[in-house]
């Protein structure tokens, strides 16, 4: 068993909470708030964890890719072709959700450091 597959439970759970959220689309400051939540609730379950930080990032990371992918890419993009929202606009937007996520991570873990705020089960 990998280190997500021991988060994946959780990041389900969460995920279908929010699936219901966006049945009917996302306005971009909808996705916003919905990823910034998400970087939040990945961090926090990924902390529970026994492994070193560097790990547990690379968990968090991948857990975000599994959220973009299962939550927000599914999500059809009005006035977009198909064709061209699954060759160019979904990967663009991925790598953008990925990158995004790999600062937030480190933002996230200082702001729970410092205010002691960690998630807890």
């Amino acid at each position: 068993m990998t280190l997500f597959d021991q988060i994946k439970g959780q990041l389900d759970v969460f995920i279908a909470k929010v699936g219901e959220l966006t049945a009917d689309g996302l306005t971009w400051n909808g996705f916003l708030s919905l990823m910034s939540e998400a970087y939040e609730v990945i961090v926090g379950i990924v902390e529970q964890l026994p492994d070193s930080g560097v790990a547990k990032k690379s968990v968090a990371l991948e857990g975000v890719d599994y959220f973009y992918d299962t939550v927000i890419k599914p999500i059809d993009l009005p006035g977009v072709n198909n064709w061209i929202e699954r060759k160019f606009v979904d990967p663009a937007i991925g790598r953008l959700v990925h990158d995004l996520a790999d600062t937030a991570i480190d933002k996230i873990v200082a702001q729970f450091n410092a205010e002691d705020t960690w998630p807890r089960k």
